[in-house]
């Protein structure tokens, strides 16, 4: 599904971040098909990630080895947002600036340790493909924190928390919804899973 704008409070993007880009390119593009194109001004620093000429997901290099996928949520204005993750127990990352012209981003830690991004566009809108083969079809957070990131993310974006049970899961599937729109879900980490991180993980559709 083509999409030219997102809900604000909802997820708009997701981002690679990685210190061999050139492997991930060749490994993408073997898996979904993936095109890249590299961001004027980035110095090959960033790139994004196509799909019939349309946006799915952005490539950054890391400077420090760190390598995870990082969601972002659309948001009105980077600044005003970032001025209150303290407050509500969060903590910020990194100000990434105008992102290459693309956008102006932010990058937080919530109170149950997941990483994700805080995106204001100006000449990118985000993602502009999504819900089909090769592309970001649901993000979900793992935590062992479900209370307290259930009212993070109410206060941040303005969510609404509901419910779902699965058989798989011991615990209630946490569902964050804009209205009637679901936006993202979260799972409880369960004793017998160790000691897996908590992390926000990005799902893309396949055949």
């Amino acid at each position: 599904m083509e999409v030219t704008n997102h809900t604000q409070g909802a997820f708009c993007f997701a981002e690679l971040l990685t210190p061999d880009a050139e492997l991930a390119k060749r490994f993408y593009g073997a898996l979904f098909g993936w095109t890249s194109i590299d961001v004027a001004g980035s110095g090959g620093t960033y790139s994004l990630f196509q799909l019939r000429d349309k946006t799915v997901a952005g490539l950054r290099r890391s400077q420090d080895g760190a390598h995870r996928w990082v969601p972002f949520l659309k948001v009105e204005s980077v600044d005003a947002s970032t001025a209150r993750v303290p407050a509500l127990g969060g903590v910020l990352l990194s100000a990434d600036g105008d992102g290459f012209g693309l956008a102006r981003t932010a990058t937080i830690c919530d109170p149950g340790g997941g990483i994700v991004g805080l995106r204001e566009a100006t000449s990118h809108t985000g993602a502009e493909l999504v819900d089909e083969p090769g592309s970001i079809w649901w993000i979900e957070l793992l935590t062992r924190e479900i209370p307290a990131v259930r009212m993070f993310y109410s206060n941040l974006a303005g969510w609404e928390v509901s419910e779902a049970r699965f058989p798989h899961l011991e615990n209630p599937y946490t569902v964050f919804k804009i209205g009637q729109e679901s936006v993202a879900g979260a799972i409880e980490i369960e004793r017998n899973w160790g000691t897996i991180p908590s992390r926000w993980q990005v799902l893309f559709a396949v055949e």
